[in-house]
């Protein structure tokens, strides 16, 4: 036991994270941490209350409202506020908006 805490030190070394994800998908998470404002806060909030509902047809309308008023960047966004609002993103990216413009589930 001396041995190793001679060579590593009496602490205990923490993993550190590293997020390998492109910069542009980490600022976007992070400005979805607060509320976005306006028309797309208030879509985030009512794609919440439709994935609790099960009304995917209903979601699937605002995505293509989304996506013609916005396109694949806008509606990232607004699925990533769903998240953070405690909405079912996960089915809502996957299954309800595949195929609306280029989003691929």
């Amino acid at each position: 036991m001396g041995l190793l805490k001679k060579l590593f030190g009496s602490k205990p070394v923490q993993p550190r994270r590293i997020d390998l994800r492109p910069a542009h998908e980490r600022e976007s998470e992070r400005a979805v941490q607060s509320d976005l404002g306006g028309e797309d806060e208030q879509l985030a909030q009512r794609l919440c209350q439709l994935m609790r509902s099960g009304d995917h047809a209903t979601a699937r309308q605002i995505g293509e409202q989304i996506n013609a008023n916005g396109g694949k960047p806008r509606m990232v966004r607004i699925c990533l506020r769903v998240k953070v609002l405690g909405g079912d993103a996960r089915t809502l990216e996957r299954t309800v908006w595949n195929g609306v413009g280029d989003w691929r589930g």
